[in-house]
């Protein structure tokens, strides 16, 4: 008795009839700048680079949103005119990489120059003592604020001492930068 071989398309139709071809979602790829952030409907609104086409994205639990330093954020961090690069399949974003805005770019960037007058670890703030008026500023700190010294090496917020002498740039008292003149252990 001879055995007849289905034709490859059949086979292949039965296959995937059966499932045992599994299909792979096609992930989509947007790259541009943060145009509105809605944290109620967790969606962001982003300007394509190249074609200033705007693209609805939504976030979920399991988007994984980080800068290009890979320090985490979460959608309440990112702000307009943050660049961006999604990774996303029917708009629904799996990865968000963002190229945080410098700071000195926009409108609203203040510079403080002061000592540290105390810091709070807890409430994420630190007051510092304007130079030249002696006037005191609270300034509050977040997973986006650059710490460092004036020779570029990283702090945090538990690093910074009373009498530290500080340089921040800041936008409604949130710093995004700031550089730290060490005091001296006495």
């Amino acid at each position: 008795m001879s055995r007849r071989r289905p034709s490859p398309a059949i086979a292949l139709g039965a296959m995937l009839a059966l499932g045992l071809i599994a299909g792979t979602a096609r992930a989509d790829k947007l790259a541009g700048h943060v145009k509105s952030v809605d944290t109620k409907g967790n969606t962001i609104v982003v300007t394509e680079s190249g074609t200033d086409k705007e693209y609805t994205v939504t976030v979920n639990g399991r988007t994984k949103i980080e800068t290009n330093e890979g320090n985490a954020l979460s959608l309440r961090e990112l702000e307009a005119g943050d660049g961006v690069g999604i990774v996303h399949e029917r708009s629904v974003a799996s990865e968000i990489k963002v190229s945080v805005k410098r700071p000195n770019e926009g409108r609203g960037v203040a510079k403080l120059a002061g000592h540290v007058k105390s810091v709070d670890a807890d409430k994420k703030t630190i007051v510092v003592k304007e130079s030249g008026t002696d006037k005191d500023y609270t300034v509050t700190v977040n997973g986006r604020t650059k710490i460092e010294t004036t020779d570029g090496h990283d702090l945090g917020l538990k690093d910074l001492k009373a009498g530290d002498g500080v340089g921040i740039l800041h936008r409604d008292s949130v710093a995004s930068e700031i550089k730290v003149s060490v005091k001296p252990a006495n």
